[in-house]
Order: structure tokens, then C-alpha cells, then sequence
């Protein structure tokens, strides 16, 4: 049997957080030890996982760059099973951390704000580098009071050559709050070709193809254009390694999301009666999956409290037949590459060409009228993870960079019939 190529957490085992404090506050996932799962020959022949030994990160674009009303702040997690030792730095510049983590210690690293990314373009010196002796697992926080988001993050190895962004509807209760995409080349002469679905405030068309070269350790961020408190939603848009005349595809790490959002209510169907606005916005921030880490079969959970759950299913390849509860999705019905539905049930997502599944929660309130707590909690995205890649073993840490007021943890899991927990 071949070993998983991607063991992640936020998927099969999902954990959220919320917490009040007059609107409320945001949903985070750490896990600590992720212990490696086996399956047969659609598997890659590297054994690989959200564990490793160097990550490439990204003080990515947050509305609080650039508006008032308080300045973000980063916050790295460093984690392992085993004692190892450990170093943050400014690649090429500076080293900001450094020093021992023993087994099952939490180690925060604080990335200055004078590191952050808030244009669109070229970006050097601002690119975050963690490395370590032994296999350690790596979160990253970017926070404002209350406009807050995380991502788990991942190794060198397990990086990949084409991607696909996530972001959402933009929609937001401030001006500039783009969706992003942020690229970081982790090799020199690295050209990467990027297709957006929407206008940039770099001046590039909807669909238009652009290449840019990157040197390791350079960043290119891409920002959506805005109008008024709204913007232009940039799901969807591809991200590739080329090939140059100094050589082959080569791998990239990138993230994508929002500056900040608002997930409202949809058209309501009968379930759902009544819509809204969004009656709370965060900023959306996910390291994205490569299309070779995707899969075919996806199992979601509706969140607890909450009246429903949004989703996009994303597809790389126009030919693929994709299947949500048994039914046949309708090309038509795919627009940029994701076809989005929300409900408030279990789902069987299936596919015969691989596929990404993103989860969305709605903002406080959505729909209004919800009892406490199930009024508090905010906006947030999760990619989850295929059934081909799930997880016997899980060890959940609950951040600390919340602000005061009564806080509520949820934790999902889906389990084989039959099986034991």
C-alpha cells in the first residue's frame, strides 16, 4: 500500500470555536498530531503530511492594512510530537525566533506588522520561513480584535505546481476589502501563470493570462478591485507553475481569501425563510491545496447551531462529472471553475475527475431571530479534506487570541459505520 500524500485536520475531524463579545467572534482549528492514514494505488508514492521540516508563509493582505480601526497582527503556532529545534525568519533579512520545542509543546511566534502584504504586485523581504530539525506542524493567525482568520499550513514537500483560489461573494461592512492571492516562489526563476476570474487592481482582465518570474523567497499578491464596501470576487482563478527557458514547472506555495467579508443569507428556499446581510465580517485567509492533493469523494457536517452551511465544489477540469447527494450537477451550473449550494444536512460529494469542497459559515445572524448562542459567530471558510485522506488521530488545541466574553468549541466528526471513538 502506498502511504497518503496529505493528512490534514480541518476535514473529516472538524473543530470550530466561537465566542461572544456584542456581535461575536471567530472559528479556529488547531491540531497538534496527525497521525498518517494508508490507502491503495490513487495515492502518491511519497509519504506525505502537514508535518515537515520547512514552510513558506505569507503576511497575507487583511483590510486592517490599509483602513483604520486598528492595525492586524500575526501569530504563528509551532508544534511537534517530537523535541526538536526550531527557526522563524524573514527570509533573507532577519531571524525573528528561534529555540527548542519539546514533545507536544505549543511554541507562538509573533511576525512584526512591518512584514505585512497590502498591495497588489511584486513583494521581497517580507517572506516568512520556518524551519526545523525534526518534523514539526505549523498554524498561522492573522487577527484584528474582532476580524480574524487562520490556516494550517504546509511544508515544502507537500507544495504543488497549479492551484485554484477560494475566496467568497465580496461583500463587506468597510472599503479596500479585497479578495486576494498571494504566491511565494520557494525556488529561483520560478514562472508562475496566473488566469483571474475577476478584475485586478493591478490593471489584468477577467481571464486574462499573466506570467510573472519569481526568485526564491518572493511574493506576488493579486488584489481584487472593490466598489464602495464591495468587491469583485476572484474564486475560482488559476494559478500555475510554467516551465521557463531556465527550467522546468516549479513548486509554489499560495494563499488565498479576502481582506475581509460577509457571508449572508442566500434566495432562501422554504427551509430557510427570511435573508440578510451579513450582520458580521472577518477577513478569509486558507494556504490552498494543490489540484494533486484533490480527491473524489467528500463528506461534510452542518455546524452546530447554525442554520445552514454554504459550499463550493471546485473543479480543474471541465469534463468531470460531480455529484452532490447522487444528483448530477449540470455543467451550466458551474461558474468559474466552483459550483456553490448550501443546505443545512450531511452531503456526499463525489466526483470521477478530483475536486476541492470548501465549507463557508455565515455571519452572526444569518438568518436573525436565533436564540443564544446560536446568534454568535462569525464568517469563515475552511477546504476540506476528501475521504481518501482522513485521520485516526487528532490532538486539538483551542488558540488564545480571542478577546473577552463567553466562548463556545465545537467539535465535528464523521465516522465509518460501525467504527468506535
Amino acid at each position: 500500500m502506498l502511504v497518503l500524500p496529505f493528512v490534514f485536520t480541518k476535514f473529516v475531524t472538524t473543530f470550530y470555536h466561537t465566542f461572544r463579545t456584542g456581535l461575536m467572534r471567530k472559528i479556529y482549528l488547531l491540531s497538534t498530531l496527525v497521525l498518517t492514514a494508508f490507502f491503495g494505488k490513487s495515492s502518491f508514492a511519497q509519504d506525505f503530511s502537514n508535518k515537515g521540516k520547512e514552510f513558506w508563509l505569507a503576511y497575507c493582505y487583511h483590510v486592517g492594512m490599509v483602513n483604520g480601526g486598528g492595525t492586524p497582527a500575526m501569530t504563528l503556532y509551532l508544534t511537534s510530537d517530537v523535541t526538536t529545534t526550531y527557526n522563524v525568519e524573514i527570509y533573507g533579512v532577519t531571524s525573528l525566533a528561534s529555540g527548542t520545542i519539546n514533545a507536544n509543546q505549543v511554541i507562538p511566534v509573533n511576525i512584526p506588522n512591518s512584514y505585512f502584504i497590502s498591495t497588489n504586485g511584486l513583494t521581497t523581504g517580507r517572506t516568512i520561513r520556518v524551519t526545523a530539525v525534526k518534523p514539526i506542524v505549523v498554524y498561522s493567525f492573522i487577527t484584528r480584535s474582532q476580524a480574524s482568520a487562520a490556516t494550517l499550513c504546509l511544508p515544502t514537500n507537500v507544495l504543488g505546481k497549479e492551484y485554484y483560489s477560494s475566496s467568497f461573494t465580496q461583500i463587506a461592512n468597510e472599503l479596500n476589502a479585497s479578495s486576494y492571492i498571494t504566491i511565494i516562489a520557494v525556488e529561483d526563476n520560478t514562472s508562475v501563470e496566473i488566469t483571474p476570474t475577476a478584475p485586478t487592481t493591478g490593471g489584468w482582465a477577467a481571464n486574462s493570462t499573466n506570467t510573472v518570474t519569481l526568485n526564491k523567497g518572493e511574493i506576488y499578491q493579486v488584489l481584487g478591485t472593490t466598489l464602495g464596501n464591495n468587491g469583485v470576487d476572484l474564486s475560482g482563478s488559476k494559478i500555475r507553475s510554467v516551465a521557463s527557458a531556465s527550467g522546468g514547472c516549479k513548486r509554489i506555495a499560495v494563499f488565498s481569501g479576502t481582506g475581509k467579508i460577509a457571508i449572508g443569507t442566500p434566495p432562501a428556499p422554504p427551509a430557510f425563510p427570511g435573508t440578510c446581510s451579513g450582520g458580521s465580517a472577518d477577513n478569509l485567509y486558507q494556504q490552498l491545496y494543490p489540484v494533486a492533493s484533490w480527491g473524489k469523494k467528500f463528506l461534510t457536517i452542518p455546524s452546530s447551531g447554525r442554520p445552514y452551511n454554504l459550499y463550493r465544489v471546485m473543479r480543474s477540469d471541465p469534463l468531470s462529472n460531480v455529484y452532490v447527494n447522487g444528483a448530477l450537477i449540470p455543467a451550466a451550473s458551474f461558474t468559474n471553475n466552483y459550483f456553490q449550494f448550501y443546505n443545512n444536512l450531511s452531503n456526499l460529494v463525489e466526483s470521477d475527475i478530483p475536486i476541492s469542497v470548501a465549507q463557508y459559515f455565515p455571519s452572526a445572524n444569518c438568518p436573525s431571530n436565533l436564540p443564544p448562542p446560536n446568534d454568535t459567530y462569525d464568517p469563515d471558510m475552511i477546504v476540506l479534506n476528501p475521504v481518501e485522506q482522513n485521520i485516526n488521530k487528532v490532538t486539538l488545541v483551542s488558540s488564545p487570541l480571542t478577546v473577552a466574553g463567553t466562548h463556545h468549541h465545537h467539535l465535528h466528526v464523521i465516522m465509518r459505520n460501525g467504527g468506535t471513538g
